[in-house]
């Protein structure tokens, strides 16, 4: 997957409406396979914008299952308040 679409998928969880539990724990993004190699461009973005994002990984025997939760501290802030 492209940069720029793996941006536009990310950027349109975000912008869906936050409970304050989101705000509290991040929201969480189960990623594609097809994501990974954008992922390492991808993410840097994001925290340079003051998101601190947190990769998930879990392994089965199975399986790997890859998240990301993305948390904005200011927005935590202003809750706690």
């Amino acid at each position: 997957m492209q940069k720029k679409d793996l941006v536009k998928i990310i950027n349109e969880i975000l912008r869906n409406p936050w409970t304050d539990l989101d705000v509290r724990q991040g929201k969480n993004l189960k990623c594609m396979p097809a994501w990974v190699a954008s992922l390492k461009e991808v993410i840097p973005m994001y925290e340079d914008r003051g998101w601190l994002v947190q990769k998930n990984l879990i392994i089965t025997s199975k399986s790997r299952h890859l998240s990301l939760n993305f948390k904005h501290p200011k927005w935590a802030e202003k809750i706690k308040k």
